[in-house]
C-alpha cells in the first residue's frame, strides 16, 4: 500500500476560456471544481494506475463528506482528519495560451491535538505502507518545519518521498527522507541558485544528496524531462510527450504518483522516473490535476520506445 499525505487541502476551481485578457470579463467554455491538494492529487494518480492507496490529510470539517466521496469514487481510501475553517480555494484558468493559477493561504485551524493526531496517524499508516509521499505546502497553523516531524514519524520499513519547495523543503530535508522530488524553481528556492546545464545540475544535486544522506534527488525540467541523482550517479530521464496537450497543471503531482507506484512495484529508481514522466505527460491531456487513466499512460509509454516495456505494470 502507498499513503499520500496532504496537509494543506484545497478546493480547485477550473475555468476553460478561449483567451485570457487582463481587465476583461470572461465567459468560461467549461467550469468545474473538485477537492484538491497535492497529496490528494497524487493519491488519485496512483489509484488510476491500479495502485492500492490511502489519502491521509487534514480537511475542513464542512468538506469531509464531499472529499471522502470524491476520493472513494477515484479508488482511494480516504483517511481525513477534520479541522475548523475552510479548505483554501485554488483558481486554475486554462486557455490556449497557457494556464494562470491563483492560490491562497490556508485558514484551516490545526490545534496541537490535531497535530499530534496527524503524527500518530503517519506512524500507524507508514507501518502498513511500502511508500509514503508527502506533497505540497503547509498551512499557516503548522510550523514550516513540520515535514521534518512527519518524516521522523514514518517507520523505517517504507520509502519516504518529500515533494515540496522553499522553506518547507530546506527544513524537511534535514529529517533525511529517502527521496526529494521537485521542479527546478522549487529546488532553487530551497537550496540556492544552480545552472540548468547537466554538469551544473549534477554537481548541485550530488552535493545536496550527500549533505543530507538522501537516496535520490529528482528535479523535473518540463519539456527537457527530469534529472536524477542517486548513489550510482547522475542521469537525465528523457521527456515523454503526447499529442493534444490541454494543460500542464498537476503534471508534477502525476509525476509523483508514477514515481511512488513504480517504487512500490519494485522498479529501480530510473525506471520509476521514466514511468513518472509518462504519467506527467498523460496528465496534460486534461484540465485539472490527475484525471488521467492507465490507458493514457500506456499510450504515452508507447510513444517512448525506450520505456515501452513499462506498460507491463498497467
Amino acid at each position: 500500500m502507498i499513503t499520500a499525505v496532504t496537509l494543506n487541502p484545497t478546493l480547485d476551481i477550473c475555468f476553460e476560456i478561449d483567451a485570457f485578457l487582463a481587465g476583461s470579463v470572461h465567459r468560461a467554455k467549461r467550469a468545474f471544481s473538485y477537492p484538491g491538494g497535492k497529496g490528494t492529487n497524487v493519491a488519485r494518480g496512483i489509484a488510476a494506475l491500479g495502485g492500492k492507496v490511502s489519502a491521509l490529510g487534514f480537511c475542513a470539517a464542512e468538506s469531509v463528506k464531499d472529499c471522502a466521496s470524491f476520493l472513494e469514487k477515484g479508488g482511494v481510501k480516504p483517511r481525513l482528519i477534520a479541522a475548523a475553517g475552510r479548505n483554501r480555494p485554488c483558481c486554475i484558468i486554462s486557455s490556449p495560451d497557457g494556464e494562470t493559477v491563483i492560490n491562497s493561504e490556508s485558514s484551516i485551524g490545526i490545534t496541537p491535538g490535531l497535530r499530534k493526531k496527524m503524527l500518530s496517524r503517519i506512524s500507524e499508516l507508514s507501518a502498513k505502507s511500502s511508500v509514503m509521499v508527502f506533497s505540497g505546502s503547509l498551512p499557516l497553523a503548522l510550523s514550516p518545519g513540520f515535514y521534518a516531524d512527519c518524516v521522523y514519524n514514518s517507520r523505517d520499513n517504507c520509502v519516504v518521498i518529500l515533494d515540496t519547495s522553499s522553506k518547507y523543503l530546506s527544513l524537511g530535508v534535514k529529517a533525511r527522507p529517502h527521496i526529494i522530488k521537485q521542479n527546478l524553481g522549487e529546488y532553487i528556492l530551497a537550496f540556492g541558485k544552480t545552472g540548468a546545464g547537466k554538469k551544473q545540475l549534477a554537481t548541485s544535486m550530488e552535493k545536496t544528496r550527500k549533505k543530507y544522506g538522501l537516496h535520490a534527488v529528482i528535479i523535473t525540467l518540463g519539456a527537457r524531462g527530469s534529472a536524477l541523482c542517486d548513489k550510482s550517479g547522475f542521469s537525465m530521464i528523457p521527456p515523454v510527450s503526447v499529442p493534444g496537450a490541454v494543460s500542464s497543471v498537476g503534471s508534477g503531482d502525476a509525476y509523483s504518483a508514477g514515481l511512488a507506484f513504480g517504487i512500490e512495484k519494485g522498479l529501480n529508481i530510473y525506471e520509476s522516473c521514466a514511468l513518472a514522466s509518462a504519467c506527467g505527460a498523460a496528465n496534460t491531456k486534461y484540465s485539472g490535476s490527475c484525471f488521467f487513466s492507465s490507458k493514457d499512460v500506456k499510450e504515452a509509454l508507447s510513444l517512448a520506445p525506450a520505456f515501452a516495456g513499462l506498460t507491463r505494470l498497467l
